[in-house]
């Protein structure tokens, strides 16, 4: 992993823009809040361990609200933090006419919500680490739910809680409003994590740049999928990467020399072994002499006859491609021996045995003849070059090309259940009613058992950060309203959850996808 010192690392969050992961269902998050805040119930919880996301979901969810919907009051829960406090932090963003207090709460919140109803606005009030929060705090919580019912004012709760049912003095609040809403956060998995560290580095600028295997199963077991824990992790591995003299830039520079090194032995090899094949012992030390087997072809042809470099070249093909039959074999004065043609072997005085007697004119007119017959038989074997070596346009006459026998491919239609298949047949701008995600089977097959009174229900399976998801839906509703309708219509603790209402046409890119 190598990385410039100068650069800000990716997991200060305070130096990094984007910091949103949208993976592991966070954005799934955002959006299902959005949804609940227009038309779920008055008191939402978002909870989890400290450091899980929880506050960049809820930044998240912020800019993507419309605040020509929702009037929004945030406030900061501290161990100080008292009913008073609540209250002031209401009058400017809830544009009452007169600020609030413990007197005049009830009436005044009333013409409020009244006002904002009538300009399809929602009131409401966000408590960032709202595990602070004193009994006189959640007791005007619950006061302010009770005054606003059927009116639209929300309240949204973070809080750092594993489990709420845990913090004592949200009791009472819980037993007065038990229809409320609790989304949980839960620790990234190992391929979340990395998806999670990739998403940090790219979006910190430095995209390129890349953690091992063996650092990313670090980073997970020491953070066991916690977001703060991973930035902590991930940025003291990413320090010591800096700091380290090895993971610099100048890392690469002794294997280059050693290659560099390397290139220059075989170079020097490769000139030692062509100087000694240039010459071989026992050849002719004649300026223009050939070694080797060359010497035999010089001796073949009639004295005066110098034969061009270029018919020396054909002359070196003819006696690899012709392929006649040899009819004895002739020396040169270095011991080697080659098979001759018959017709050079049989004009050849000079391996004749004594006594034989060879027409002079005869052999002046056969010399003649050697000599042009290597020029000759040169010219096709050069036209015939092509033929041989470019298959692919010319192929060998009797066999069939390889290009024409080109395969179909065979495809297969992906098997699709009926499930999938009737989701996929519905209009796409009906509606259907989202109840549950899973990512095992199992929770989906007791979840259809919990509730066999429930009609229209199906599921699919999709894909979520390269896993298996299965999702429970209610369909479909021919529009939103009745969709709406169906809600209020399901068993008690299902409405509590607050169903996702959701268009037909996004469930079927979903499967799509």
């Amino acid at each position: 992993m190598t990385m410039t010192s100068n650069r800000t690392s990716p997991f200060i969050d305070g130096a990094v823009d984007g910091l949103f992961f949208p993976g592991a269902g966070r954005q799934d998050a955002v959006q299902q809040l959005t949804h609940l805040l227009r038309y779920g119930p008055a008191l939402l919880l978002l909870y989890g361990d400290e450091g899980i996301g929880k506050h960049f979901v809820i930044d998240r969810l912020l800019a993507e609200l419309d605040f020509d919907l929702f009037d929004v009051a945030m406030v900061q829960a501290d161990v100080l933090m008292n009913s008073d406090s609540i209250l002031s932090r209401l009058d400017g963003p809830w544009h009452c006419p007169t600020g609030f207090s413990q007197d005049n709460l009830q009436a005044q919140l009333i013409d409020c919500a009244t006002l904002a109803d009538d300009e399809s606005r929602v009131l409401l009030l966000v408590v960032r680490h709202a595990q602070y929060l004193d009994d006189s705090s959640i007791e005007l919580l619950s006061l302010m739910l009770a005054s606003s019912a059927g009116l639209p004012v929300k309240i949204l709760l973070v809080m750092d809680a594993d489990d709420p049912d845990q913090l004592d003095q949200f009791g009472p609040l819980f037993d007065r409003v038990p229809d409320h809403f609790r989304l949980p956060l839960v620790p990234f998995t190992q391929a979340e994590t990395r998806a999670y560290v990739e998403y940090r580095m790219r979006t910190g600028g430095m995209g390129s740049a890349r953690f091992s295997d063996d650092q990313m199963q670090r980073i997970f077991n020491l953070s066991l999928g916690n977001a703060r824990r991973i930035n902590e992790v991930a940025g003291e591995l990413l320090q010591a990467a800096l700091d380290s003299p090895q993971g610099g830039a100048n890392k690469p520079a002794i294997p280059w020399m050693h290659v560099g090194a390397l290139g220059t032995v075989f170079l020097l090899l490769a000139i030692l072994i062509f100087s000694r094949g240039e010459v071989e012992p026992g050849t002719s030390a004649e300026v223009g002499a050939e070694p080797g087997p060359r010497n035999i072809a010089r001796s073949e042809l009639s004295p005066g006859s110098e034969p061009s470099a270029e018919q020396e070249s054909s002359a070196q093909q003819e006696s690899s491609a012709q392929q006649e039959p040899s009819t004895g074999t002739q020396k040169d004065e270095t011991g080697l021996t080659e098979k001759l043609p018959a017709p050079v072997a049989a004009s050849a005085p000079a391996v004749k045995p004594s006594g034989t007697s060879v027409n002079e004119s005869q052999s002046n007119g056969e010399s003649k003849a050697d000599q042009q017959a290597p020029t000759q038989a040169a010219e096709p074997a050069r036209a015939a070059t092509p033929v041989t070596s470019d298959k692919a346009s010319k192929p060998v006459v009797g066999q069939k090309p390889v290009a024409a026998q080109k395969p179909k491919p065979v495809v297969t239609a992906p098997k699709v259940d009926s499930r999938t298949a009737w989701i996929r047949s519905l209009p796409g701008d009906h509606y259907a009613l989202q109840l549950l995600g899973a990512r095992e089977k199992a929770t989906v097959d007791a979840f259809l058992e919990d509730y066999p009174s429930v009609q229209k229900l199906t599921y699919y399976q999709t894909q979520r950060n390269g896993a298996a998801w299965y999702v429970v839906v209610q369909a479909s509703f021919s529009d939103y309203e009745q969709a709406k309708a169906a809600v209020a219509k399901l068993p008690q603790k299902l409405q509590k959850q607050g169903p996702w209402i959701r268009k037909i046409e996004a469930i079927q890119k979903d499967l799509k996808n």
